[in-house]
């Protein structure tokens, strides 16, 4: 289950470092390098987060949602905002805020905790 819930995260965090920068390469184009190369580093970045050398620090994948329109959805959809934290392979921060309501799911290796601030309830495993 460990494995799986790393390749799905490691698929994720591939999407979103390998697309990201595409938005970006036009105006900080690297002529030096090949786009074999830069291809190749990418993936080493990916691997050494997934699996990284013994003496490295850990990590961390970061990332903030915020829905900006929201014509024609729920008013709740409608001020949603979503943060995720990744540090591989067992660290997971995932917050969920919409107006008042607040969620937060967390893994800390081989715990795992769910907490509603809003109505005063969490859950430890």
């Amino acid at each position: 289950m460990v494995q799986s819930m790393n390749r799905q995260l490691s698929l994720l965090l591939l999407v979103l470092v390998t697309t990201s920068p595409l938005a970006r390469a036009q105006g900080y184009r690297d002529t030096n390098r090949t786009p074999v190369e830069v291809v190749s580093a990418s993936f080493r970045k990916i691997v050494d987060m997934v699996e990284p050398p013994e003496d490295a620090p850990p990590k961390t994948f970061y990332v903030t949602l915020d829905m900006r329109k929201a014509e024609g959805l729920p008013k709740w959809l409608a001020d949603l905002s979503t943060k995720i934290a990744v540090q591989l392979p067992d660290r997971l921060w995932f917050s969920v805020d919409s107006g008042e309501r607040s969620f937060s799911l967390c893994r800390d290796k081989q715990k795992l905790w769910v907490h509603s601030a809003g109505k005063k309830f969490a859950v430890l495993g």
